[in-house]
């Protein structure tokens, strides 16, 4: 009988390290700093941006010259540690020839695309137009209603990016 309780009580207190090791590792995976894959820009993302069927040559990885002399960011290598509830969220940022922002869009991800249209609803991604990098870094647009939490991390994406961009310059 002594035998059978020892098991019995060892059971969930096995079950309850395995279960914080498993998340422990979960944690340390998504936190994960080391850049994914490059992330191409397609016609689709210029299209958002407002360039309709421009045409555009990547300069670098990570970066694009648009016909009009557009320069288009990828947030990817920037920021890995910053993750929605689906993994990274990064974004594309178009600067213009003065170095003001013309306009953010998505990167492919994984989170709920209702989620990205209350973003897109509300214009949130035009929150940044129009201001330098030294000002994106530094702005802190509201949260949408129903994506609060899409809107802090594209939020600390676009700070992130904004203040490792304007270091590379």
């Amino acid at each position: 009988m002594n035998l059978v309780f020892q098991y019995t009580t060892m059971i969930p207190s096995f079950l309850f390290r395995l279960l914080v090791i498993f998340l422990l590792g979960n944690t340390l995976l998504m936190g994960q700093t080391k850049p994914s894959q490059p992330l191409p820009l397609t016609a689709k993302e210029v299209k958002a941006l407002g360039y309709g069927n421009m045409s555009f040559r990547q300069k670098k990885t990570d970066v694009w010259q648009l016909a009009n002399g557009i320069t288009v960011y990828s947030s990817r290598p920037y920021g890995g540690h910053i993750c929605g509830f689906a993994g990274p969220t990064p974004v594309f940022i178009a600067v213009n020839a003065k170095g003001k922002i013309t306009g953010i869009v998505p990167a492919p991800n994984g989170e709920t695309e209702n989620y990205f249209s209350y973003l897109h609803e509300d214009k949130f991604f035009n929150s940044w137009n129009g201001m330098t990098l030294k000002e994106a870094a530094q702005y802190e647009p509201d949260a949408i209603s129903g994506a609060a939490y899409s809107s802090e991390v594209v939020k600390e994406r676009v700070k992130v990016a904004a203040s490792r961009l304007i270091n590379k310059k």
